[in-house]
């Protein structure tokens, strides 16, 4: 049974920002549950030796857009899969993931829709203009949202829990939650502030 709860979700800066993971560190021990741990550039080497910084009791929080067989290493929360890697991930690979939580990037709602993948949840966006990324705008109004969520819940089975990323922060999130998305991803919004552990208490007690 889907949860019910409004999630709240950090994506890593796609470059390393200084005290990275003392921060990242801090927001798990303010109740961060869900990690998604997203460096383009980074070897499987890097990403590995990136982990072996983090505290192991936070390991099954954290999810991977790369270099997904470290999941199963470090018995991670799961993988995450972006555009390009639906593409090229076949269904026998994910079956070696069965146990870990499968999720997946979309940015058109006809996508959403046609979606009958097995998700745990999906990120669609960008939902509001990014703040990390100036150039990236939101395409979608309020009806146009209102209008997906209507038809997702008219489906028998497989009901997305959707997930909306792109320009969430502090006076974006409610309305975001008002708009039927069952959590919300935050980048720019947390790692472009001078205190992020505080912005990521002060958001998650707006929600509550």
């Amino acid at each position: 049974m889907p949860s019910t709860l409004f999630q709240l979700i950090v994506i890593s800066p796609p470059e390393n920002k200084t005290d990275e993971i003392n921060i990242l560190q801090s927001l798990f021990n303010s109740g961060l549950q869900i990690f998604h741990l997203r460096k383009p550039d980074f070897s499987k080497k890097d990403i590995e030796e990136y982990l072996l910084r983090i505290s192991s009791e936070f390991y099954p929080r954290i999810v991977l857009h790369n270099h997904y067989e470290l999941a199963l290493k470090y018995d991670l929360k799961g993988i995450h899969l972006t555009e390009k890697s639906k593409k090229k991930t076949s269904k026998i690979f994910l079956e070696n993931f069965s146990k870990k939580s499968i999720s997946a990037s979309f940015h058109a709602i006809d996508d959403v829709l046609k979606c009958r993948r097995n998700y745990e949840y999906v990120f669609f966006s960008p939902v509001f203009d990014s703040i990390s990324k100036k150039e990236y705008a939101s395409r979608f109004d309020n009806q146009s949202i209102s209008a997906l969520f209507d038809k997702i819940k008219k489906r028998e089975k497989n009901i997305l829990q959707v997930i909306a990323l792109g320009g969430i922060n502090l006076q974006t999130i409610n309305q975001a939650k008002q708009l039927g998305f069952s959590g919300a991803a935050m980048l720019g919004g947390i790692w472009e502030n001078d205190n992020p552990e505080k912005v990521f208490k002060e958001i998650s007690l707006k929600i509550l």
